[in-house]
């Protein structure tokens, strides 16, 4: 058999529905280069509209604000994370990390036989 590519998708769970997963921490790393979550949606191919809704979740199941930002004036506001969502994008980011390589440990015990 071929070799293949194993991969995990986190997801935090507080409900049925989750709460944190690749597209948020993925949206906070983007508002964290850019500065703005237009940008971040735009690079996302996401509506800004959808971009707040998955936000808004997270920040309601988390009890947590993760992004916060400061009115515009002539060149317009911007967007910054939160110390709490850096820290939760820190860690997810690492246990993510972890968990793929032990999942390709996983991957060679049962299919590199």
């Amino acid at each position: 058999m071929d070799k293949y590519t194993v991969k995990a998708r986190l997801r935090l769970f507080r409900s049925e529905e989750p709460s944190y997963g690749p597209g948020v921490a993925r949206l906070m790393e983007l508002v964290m280069e850019n500065g703005s979550m237009a940008e971040a949606c735009r690079i996302m191919n996401m509506s800004y509209s959808k971009g707040w809704r998955i936000v808004r979740r997270a920040e309601n199941d988390l009890g947590i604000k993760l992004l916060v930002g400061a009115k515009g004036g002539r060149n317009g506001g911007s967007m910054t994370v939160t110390e709490e969502g850096e820290d939760l994008l820190r860690k997810y980011r690492m246990l993510e990390a972890e968990l793929n390589e032990e999942l390709g440990r996983l991957y060679s015990k049962y299919f590199e036989q």
